[in-house]
């Protein structure tokens, strides 16, 4: 009994690291910078914890009946918790490397966030953020789907319900817990932006985080099930910032992207491309 008392402290109380973020937002870049570090180990996305979260939000915590039929069982919510916290934890411990930190990557993860947190009060959330245009575009571009409009709106609106979920859970755990971090600013200015994420993450940073590409193989083991392979086999690039921009799709309707993709303005992207900040800094980086 002590022994597993003991076990479930050292669980509960563990400095964990979950990045999370709506899909082409930069979730892998992130896993890969953070994997280069001698402390930390993320790996691959796990893809189980994300529909154990979904399975026992879903069954239990959105279904009165369910929950009522757990206790009448005799199984407190509080002994689910713990038993759905090791379980987690086991999977993180048993993913890879055994460092000092334990991290997971999996973009859906956010979704849980208020969750995780009550499971692991000191576990700390890197929540990547990317233009919804651009996320939308990727997306296209990887399924080989048709680049038009209609599509494309599919793709938004979804981002626009993740961002608001995420935006709203990150708020709720407060800005030491969840770190808010733009796929655009990583790009752009890289140490700058690796300097704040392991400040906050209370590590220290390293100049081969800035050189990820150097580790593939090695401390960053890639996944076949994993879109963003071939990018993170490369340094870090401008070019994907702007791709939607200079490839535009076909039919794009910037009135009814304003009217029904609100977390664009929420998060601080123009509607008008020629005021996106993140486009004004790639010209100016770029020379043009």
């Amino acid at each position: 009994n002590r022994l597993y008392e003991d076990l479930e402290s050292s669980v509960f109380n563990s400095n964990l690291i979950f990045i999370g973020g709506y899909p082409r937002s930069g979730t892998t870049l992130m896993r890969a910078i953070l994997d280069v570090h001698n402390a930390i180990y993320c790996g691959p996305e796990t893809r189980v914890l994300p529909m154990l979260l979904g399975f026992v939000q879903q069954k239990f915590m959105r279904n009165p009946h369910e929950l009522i039929e757990l206790i009448n069982a005799n199984i407190k919510l509080e002994n689910l918790n713990k038993a759905i916290a090791l379980f987690i934890y086991s999977i993180m411990y048993n993913h890879g490397e055994k460092v000092v930190r334990l991290c997971a990557k999996d973009p859906d993860l956010l979704y849980y966030m208020n969750y995780l947190h009550e499971l692991f009060p000191k576990a700390k959330f890197v929540y990547m953020v990317r233009d919804g245009r651009a996320t939308a575009y990727s997306m296209l571009k990887q399924t080989s789907e048709k680049m038009t409009f209609v599509k494309m709106k599919q793709y938004l609106g979804t981002w626009n319900s993740f961002s608001t979920s995420a935006v709203r859970q990150c708020q709720s755990v407060g800005p030491n817990i969840c770190l808010m971090v733009r796929y655009e600013t990583l790009v752009l200015r890289p140490k700058e932006t690796i300097l704040s994420v392991m400040a906050f993450l209370n590590e220290s940073f390293s100049d081969e985080q800035l050189h990820h590409e150097k580790f593939v193989g090695q401390r960053i083991r890639l996944s076949d099930t994993e879109w963003s392979n071939d990018q993170i086999r490369k340094p870090i690039y401008l070019e994907s910032l702007v791709e939607w921009i200079k490839s535009p799709v076909q039919d794009y309707d910037k009135e009814m992207v304003e009217s029904s993709v609100p977390m664009l303005k929420a998060l601080n992207y123009s509607y008008d491309i020629d005021e996106l900040d993140y486009y004004r800094e790639y010209k100016t980086k770029n020379g043009t």
